[in-house]
């Protein structure tokens, strides 16, 4: 029991004779995402749908969106987290221990494992963007020559730079391309965020998700194993 309880608190970053000497990630903004599943000719919401009034909570590092943080399979009752880090090519596992008065985040993580992954080829979408309105932006993509994205982005002024922090599922590498084009299209001195857009997938769904992004301050500190430190290349 012992064990458990010090990979946890050790995979939640306050187990501080540990947090000087092993990696720490650390997430400054906590993205919830709700979600309404319409009907793609009228865009009248599925009020029965399983996808619809879903909210999504995230941690997100806005300095440095080469670090991801992602809930993954439930195995049972069990919910999996995972932290991507990018340009290591690590991904490391925790279990999920739900607790609402935990931090900023409501969950606290209980370490499991590192691997290592390789990038999938993706083809480079192509895709086209234009202003529709003030802060309001049409972007058309062809994923495959039978699968396309029709988006519709709404943006608002933030304190930090999220424009790189909305999702396109089934598209991820994507994503950076068109925030680069859109920030040439915007006002270099300000920062922005994607506070709603709509995504059509086609053929398939069309979805409407709000977003709303609250500051916290998440660290989260790997245990100081020798295999940890070699893959992290301490």
């Amino acid at each position: 029991m012992t064990g458990i309880i010090k990979r946890s608190l050790i995979a939640a970053g306050v187990f501080g004779s540990v947090a000087i000497f092993a990696q720490q990630y650390t997430f400054d903004y906590l993205i919830t995402t709700e979600q309404n599943h319409l009907n793609s000719e009228t865009y009248q919401v599925y009020r029965d749908s399983n996808f619809t009034l879903k909210f999504r909570e995230r941690p997100v590092n806005s300095k440095n969106p080469d670090i991801q943080f992602m809930f993954d399979r439930i195995q049972g009752n069990q919910l999996t987290a995972i932290i991507q880090d990018g340009p290591r090519k690590l991904r490391h596992y925790f279990k999920v221990i739900m607790e609402p008065l935990y931090l900023h985040t409501g969950f606290r993580l209980e370490y499991m494992r590192t691997e290592r992954y390789k990038e999938k080829y993706r083809p480079q979408a192509g895709f086209t963007i234009e202003a529709e309105k003030p802060m309001v932006y049409d972007v058309k993509m062809d994923l495959t020559s039978t699968k396309r994205y029709h988006l519709t982005l709404k943006l608002t002024e933030s304190e930090d730079d999220l424009l790189n922090l909305f999702i396109i599922d089934g598209a991820p590498h994507v994503e950076p391309h068109i925030v680069t084009q859109l920030r040439a299209k915007l006002d270099p001195a300000k920062k922005y965020m994607v506070s709603e857009y709509v995504i059509r997938y086609m053929p398939g769904s069309t979805f409407h998700k709000f977003n709303k992004a609250k500051r916290i301050n998440f660290t989260v500190t790997l245990p100081k194993t020798k295999r940890v430190k070699k893959l992290m290349g301490m």
